[in-house]
């Protein structure tokens, strides 16, 4: 008994919910991601309901089957996926210069890579996302395949997300989707902006943090942001 009890993960809740947002990320059934990973889909359906403790054995399998970040899962921090080092700098560089291919989507699963800040302009995202906008197609091991890569600019998510630095993002509804704390590309009508979101005491609000400590919070009404895109892992080739 004990060593079952030294085995639970802490944090349990949070960390139940990450699991069930990579398992609506991923497109698939419960039971059919449970198949993935190998866990019978009754018990992966007693974890998930609460019935069944979470434990670490549980936690490893998902890094090591599914390419989820340990780090994200236990404590919320980093990205979902954090597989910079199977981005190789010199193929990134080429993909850069190569022509967009004729399918928005090839089925080899690599996601597009659209030449395009981020951070700079006020215009909503999708409408950038063009077939004459994209530079290349890259492969990263574990992203949504609905995910697209853009570039940042600026050092207000430094070191986190450093100037410079590529972003696999994903739109998602800002209605029920927000997984507070996490970081998301945030559009309003004048601005695009990487910011973690936070939970404000005005429940009409949302906090945009900044990692560097030289931004202050921003305190944003719901109302005023027209769009979140997830950002589901960071490339920053200056580390690779």
């Amino acid at each position: 008994m004990e060593k079952d009890i030294i085995d639970v993960v802490p944090d349990e809740p949070d960390v139940i919910d990450r699991i069930r947002y990579i398992v609506r990320m991923s497109g698939k059934s419960q039971a059919k991601f449970a198949r993935h990973i190998g866990i019978d889909p009754a018990n992966f359906s007693k974890i998930i309901t609460k019935k069944h403790s979470v434990s670490n054995g549980f936690i490893n399998r998902l890094v090591a089957d599914a390419g989820i970040s340990k780090r994200w899962l236990l404590n919320g921090e980093g990205y979902p996926f954090e597989k910079e080092s199977d981005v190789k700098c010199a193929v990134f560089g080429e993909i850069l210069h190569e022509s967009a291919h004729n399918s928005l989507y090839p089925d080899n699963g690599s996601i597009p890579l659209y030449d395009i800040d981020v951070t700079a302009g006020g215009v909503e995202l999708s409408r950038l996302f063009a077939a004459d906008n994209i530079a290349g197609f890259v492969d990263i091991p574990g992203v949504n395949p609905n995910s697209v890569l853009v570039r940042v600019s600026g050092d207000s998510m430094t070191p986190l997300v450093p100037d410079g630095a590529y972003i696999a993002i994903r739109k998602v509804e800002l209605s029920s989707s927000i997984m507070w704390g996490h970081v998301y590309v945030v559009v309003t009508d004048d601005y695009r902006m990487v910011k973690r979101i936070r939970k404000n005491v005005d429940p009409c609000c949302v906090t945009l943090h900044s990692e560097n400590p030289q931004y202050d919070d921003i305190d944003m009404p719901v109302a005023d942001i027209r769009a979140i895109f997830i950002v589901e892992t960071v490339i920053d080739c200056r580390r690779l």
